[in-house]
């Protein structure tokens, strides 16, 4: 695209000579993306200022760069043409929309919030559209995926930019629709403007990022922008059992779709039966009644599919391409993920690493089954504090004995953060041991037949982060490790 077409109306015309003749093949908004050829927008970040990278995009080819002042220095740059606007992340979205010609208007984009069970919820809208012989690419937690690519996720929810381009490769790729999960962080920071929702999914809200958010009020506040008008949403889709999820129905700009298992909502579940082996229930939508049977197990999960199925049904998707779409998903990588290698007792990994998250998973493990409960948790470092006094006493009450290990310290004393947590025991059923894999072994050998081992925290990540580096660690092939031995 020309680059006078590219700016023409978004950012005012200086003198820019003959350089408004030259083509631009890609759009970018971090430095290391630069190409020859590509514009380059510089955005004040929050950690990083992307005008202090102006002479690496300059050195690896950029034919423009958009900046927020003038500076004496950009003349040093003959070959490059400087595109002055007061705040270029506010024209960002505009100028992406029109180099990648609103791919989020091509496809069918679906955007899941909430504090617990995005990841599985956007897996299972996943499976339905699979089983309908219909394709459905993923921007998420675990990674991002489509038309047999998979990409590593560096965010829940990536900058602008990446969106656009990751919807525009595919529409190239042949892909209808699109689910991603849509993070507290990237609604504050606007990372989703400018993009066109079919759907917003709202799963629930506990206490979560208050380290970002303060508050849990200014927690709901940020995931409310999804819902009120900020974003340009065509349906809400929402969890009515949540309370926060009863506000967002009066917030809601767009027709609203509730699903529940207490409160009266459009779609709903009844006569649940959970096992571990499964569980079952009726689906109850305004046409008619279908039978579930899943291998998910756990209250948590009924509501992720419960989630899953009113997008789905909304979309217009059979009740058996509904029925046999939920059935076909077996497991999600990282949420009560069954170790196999287990045989005389069961070992989940789950990423839990709310105290609502554990909840939900221990409450699921103790109802279904006599069994004692031992649980490896930790919490991660650089983050919300509030919760590791609150994760220790939901382990407390529900499990039988804890080991607490490091999770991700990254720049904290893992000392300290294992302080903070002890503050929520007001017994002595646990044990401190940091290093994760001795913590897995001892956790192992621990457990007894008909026991149930729940390690919690890091569910699919494959890596550990210290202050002075980060290690290759995995708690799954931990577990498996120990039962090769």
């Amino acid at each position: 695209m020309r680059l006078i077409e590219l700016i023409d109306k978004i950012i005012p015309l200086r003198d820019t000579g003959n350089f408004t003749e030259i083509e631009i093949h890609s759009l970018v908004a971090d430095s290391r993306k630069v190409v020859p050829g590509a514009l380059f927008v510089c955005l004040d970040g929050e950690k990083e200022d992307g005008h202090a990278f102006i002479d690496d995009a300059v050195k690896k080819g950029a034919s423009a760069i958009v900046v927020s002042h003038v500076s004496s220095r950009f003349s040093q740059y003959s070959n490059t043409i400087f595109l002055i606007h007061e705040n270029p992340k506010k024209i960002l979205p505009d100028l992406l929309n029109r180099f990648y010609q609103h791919p989020s208007m091509r496809l069918s984009l679906m955007g899941v919030t909430g504090t617990n069970g995005k990841t599985t919820t956007t897996y299972l809208i996943e499976s339905i559209y699979r089983e309908a012989g219909k394709s459905c690419g993923v921007i998420g937690t675990v990674n991002y995926r489509f038309g047999g690519k998979v990409f590593s996720a560096r965010n829940t929810t990536p900058g602008l930019a990446d969106i656009i381009f990751y919807l525009d490769d595919m529409i190239k790729a042949g892909v209808g629709a699109c689910v991603m999960e849509v993070s507290s962080h990237a609604l504050v920071q606007q990372r989703i403007q400018g993009l066109v929702f079919e759907q917003a999914i709202f799963s629930n809200l506990t206490s979560d990022h208050l380290d970002y958010h303060h508050t849990r009020e200014e927690y709901f506040l940020a995931k409310s922008k999804f819902f009120d008008g900020s974003n340009n949403v065509k349906r809400s889709i929402i969890n009515v059992d949540d309370p926060y999820g009863r506000r967002l129905v009066g917030m809601s700009a767009a027709p609203v779709l509730t699903y529940a298992i207490d409160e009266n909502a459009d779609i709903r579940a009844r006569n649940i039966n959970m096992e571990l082996s499964g569980s079952e229930f009726e689906l109850a939508t305004p046409k008619g009644t279908i039978a579930i049977r899943t291998p998910l197990i756990g209250r948590h999960n009924i509501y992720n599919i419960l989630a899953a199925v009113s997008s789905c049904f909304e979309k217009g998707f059979s009740p058996e391409e509904i029925r046999k779409g939920v059935e076909s998903l077996a497991v999600v990588p990282g949420r009560l993920e069954r170790v196999e290698e287990a045989k005389d007792f069961f070992v989940f990994v789950d990423y839990a690493h709310t105290e609502d998250a554990l909840k939900n998973v221990l409450e699921s493990i103790r109802g279904i089954g006599r069994h004692r409960i031992l649980v490896l948790f930790g919490c991660g470092g650089d983050r919300d504090k509030t919760k590791r006094p609150k994760m220790a006493s939901v382990v407390e009450k529900y499990a039988d004995f804890a080991i607490i290990a490091n999770d991700n310290p990254r720049t904290e004393d893992p000392d300290a953060i294992v302080g903070e947590i002890l503050q929520g025991f007001t017994h002595d059923r646990y044990k401190v041991i940091q290093d994760r894999y001795e913590a897995v072994r001892f956790i192992l050998e621990m457990a007894r037949p008909g026991d149930c081992v729940l390690i919690a925290g890091k569910g699919h990540e494959d890596y550990q982060i210290f202050k002075d580096k980060t290690i290759h660690f995995d708690d799954r092939e931990a577990a498996k490790q120990f039962f090769k031995k």
